[in-house]
């Protein structure tokens, strides 16, 4: 009986030896959930790579923990707060750098389309004017000029409320697709940029 007991025994102690890491590794991964979910936005927008190897040295971490490898668990999420921080640091200074990026896009456009736009309607207020139109120009593409035109200005407002309503990415996004617009308007109306 007493040899049955034994390795019985043995059993119990390493079971209630491995559940003592039990908690601590659940705790770790937990831990590293929270962490991982609070750098999540930035961190995928600006540094995807860098969350995608603290995500799958997490999902590593929970391999090992359903495998009742609790210490290797432990173990391998050690590092993962200060990797987080690193990459929480290198987020911000992307963001930072991408906010400047658009700042100095939206100041360019500004500075930019309301001339352009005015260049185009004094183009076609003199094309309006003349008797014969220039070679390649003719009433049909002047009514298409004047559509496009209501068109940019129409883009060109749009972009600016989406300013004022603070969405710089979308604004700048608008304002380059009415710019594209403009840029081809002055083209086909042989009106030359600057």
């Amino acid at each position: 009986m007493a040899a049955l007991c034994r390795p019985l025994l043995l059993a119990l102690l390493l079971t209630v030896a491995g559940c003592s890491n039990r908690d601590p590794a659940a705790d770790a991964i937990r831990s590293a959930e929270d962490l991982l979910a609070e750098l999540h936005e930035d961190a995928q927008e600006y540094v995807p790579d860098g969350y995608r190897e603290l995500k799958d040295q997490l999902d590593g971490a929970r391999a090992m923990f359903r495998e009742e490898r609790y210490k290797e668990a432990i173990a391998a999420l050690a590092d993962l707060p200060a990797r987080a921080g690193v990459l929480a640091t290198a987020a911000a200074a992307a963001r930072e750098r991408r906010s400047a990026e658009l700042s100095t896009a939206w100041s360019g456009l500004l500075a930019t389309m309301p001339g352009m736009l005015g260049a185009i309607e004094l183009r076609l207020t003199e094309l309006s004017g003349m008797r014969r139109l220039p070679q390649g120009i003719d009433a049909k593409l002047l009514e298409e000029a004047r559509a496009a035109l209501d068109s940019a200005r129409a883009d060109w407002a749009t972009a600016g409320q989406t300013h004022q309503g603070g969405d710089l990415r979308t604004a700048v996004a608008q304002a380059q697709d009415a710019q594209g617009l403009v840029h081809e308007l002055m083209a086909r109306l042989g009106i030359q940029p600057g």
